[in-house]
């Protein structure tokens, strides 16, 4: 391509991992998947943790399959799920391999956590709600157990900084992963000190934090020597991989709620500042640093998790569970029969989810879901339910009206989420790109390096690079009566 621009997109997702190319050429983003690889937890004497270094392994071999297609790289830059981080000594090596967030070490510790700060002060200075996976946690755990790995530690690091890290060599926060840890001030977007002395952690961890799209450094010479090819700069991209999708919305304006939709729904909207109310607290939501000088206020919920962990147990039985299928048999089964308090603990890591929905349905006397169909037909409806809610809580915190519910990644691909979404809240539905963390990843990039101007150029080139679909609500169904059905679940269990 003549007069094209091409960047790299290292998006690492919980279970898989993909190196992007992409190409930008007269106003159009076209997007090329490199790479893909497998991102599988090792598991040791129960704890769980990444296999960074298989990770920065596959990010160079997607390098070098790039190179192989003849492209001048510009950039490359990382993004991936936030909280989690990995401590290095003075030397700037490894200490140990990352923990994941559902490892059991912050067990017990939100207590702890609330015993140093009150958690209503916690939420003021972060933004940031109190779960089970913060990397406050995760440090206090350590902490608690006298792990020597924080003592001799020099330096913290978050996972897409890490391998942006192993790149380079330059250590920063970018802002975007800094604000998932409940370790970021939500007004003056640096390292809350106060709260880092009241948790007894050594404020020395904590690197410098970095603007969203800052150019870090070069590739390393010996990256470059061993691929054989010219120096290209890594950018600290939306390092978050949440806030890479929502830049990556095709929206104009910001009167409309987004949802990113993958193995978990993010469902949230893009503010000014933080929203750091008693009521954005009690319903739940945290703020998150976004891009363009926006702060997204947002709800995680259980996602494509569950149908994905309900296909794991399945497929060790047999081998005709793809996911058109699955979709397929909860399009034919009975709607709104049984409904999950998508919430309750039991669903968070549970050994076979498939029976843990239907023990929840028997302990709140619900039909029963007794097949395939039925299972993943009740989580769907659970899904389209709890999207309502959040939809309506947001409105209440804003007092703003939204029309359009965007949703975008991997998850638009289950239409039968997306058209029971519509009905469920009553809105338009409009769905895509699917490749949307990876998008919004390189208009980052594209931005930093200069080839596009701003966000919202960034925005109108996707609208007009990929295609999207739209629903519209069919009223079908009794959404209000299974509403306020869901509503009771979640105040009983």
């Amino acid at each position: 391509m003549t007069n094209c621009k091409n960047y790299l997109a290292a998006d690492l997702g919980a279970g898989s991992g993909r190196v992007i190319l992409g190409q930008l050429q007269d106003n159009k983003l076209t997007l090329k998947e490199i790479h893909r690889f497998n991102n599988e937890t090792v598991t040791i004497d129960n704890h769980y943790y990444w296999n960074i270094l298989q990770l920065f392994t596959d990010i160079k071999r997607g390098i070098e399959l790039a190179l192989k297609e003849g492209v001048k790289i510009s950039s490359i830059s990382v993004d991936a799920w936030g909280v989690d981080f990995a401590l290095l000594g003075s030397d700037g090596q490894l200490l140990s391999n990352p923990h994941t967030y559902r490892d059991p070490r912050t067990n017990q510790m939100q207590e702890k956590m609330n015993s140093l700060i009150n958690e209503r002060e916690a939420y003021q200075r972060t933004g940031i709600q109190s779960m089970f996976f913060n990397t406050t946690l995760q440090l206090l755990g350590m902490h608690n157990k006298n792990d020597p790995t924080l003592e001799l530690a020099d330096s913290l690091l978050f996972i897409p900084d890490l391998l942006n890290y192993f790149l380079c060599g330059e250590k920063v926060s970018e802002l975007s992963i800094a604000s998932t840890s409940q370790f970021l001030n939500s007004e003056n977007s640096q390292w809350d000190e106060n709260l880092i002395d009241r948790l007894n952690i050594k404020k020395t961890l904590f690197q410098k934090i970095v603007p969203t799209g800052s150019i870090i450094g070069k590739i390393k010479p010996e990256i470059t020597n061993d691929l054989k090819c010219n120096t290209f700069s890594v950018i600290a991209s939306a390092g978050h991989d949440t806030q890479a999708a929502i830049a990556s919305v095709p929206a104009s304006g910001y009167d409309h709620i987004y949802l990113s939709s993958g193995t978990w729904s993010i469902i949230g909207v893009e503010c000014d500042e933080a929203q750091t109310g008693e009521l954005s607290q009690k319903l739940g939501f945290s703020n998150e640093k976004g891009v363009a000088g926006k702060t997204n206020l947002l709800k995680n919920i259980m996602g494509m998790w569950l149908i994905q962990e309900c296909k794991r147990i399945w497929d060790r039985d047999s081998e005709n569970n793809d996911y058109e299928t699955l979709i397929e048999l909860a399009a034919n089964a009975p709607a709104l029969k049984s409904i999950l308090n998508l919430d309750d603990e039991c669903f968070i890591a549970p050994i076979d989810m498939p029976q843990t929905i239907v023990d929840f349905c028997k302990k709140t006397q619900q039909n029963v879901p007794d097949n395939k169909g039925t299972i993943i037909r009740c989580i769907i409806d659970s899904l389209a339910l709890k999207y309502r809610q959040s939809a309506e809580q947001l409105a209440q915190i804003t007092g703003q009206t939204f029309n359009n519910l965007h949703i975008v990644g991997g998850g638009i691909q289950n239409q039968l989420l997306c058209q029971l979404s519509s009905d469920a809240i009553g809105c338009t539905v409009i769905a895509g790109p699917i490749e949307a963390t990876a998008a919004g990843n390189i208009l980052i990039q594209a931005i930093a390096m200069g080839d596009i101007e701003s966000l919202n150029q960034g925005r109108e080139i996707i609208r007009s690079s990929f295609s999207v679909k739209t629903y519209q609500p069919m009223g079908q169904l009794n959404w209000d009566e299974a509403y306020q059905k869901m509503i009771g679940l979640s105040e009983k269990t």
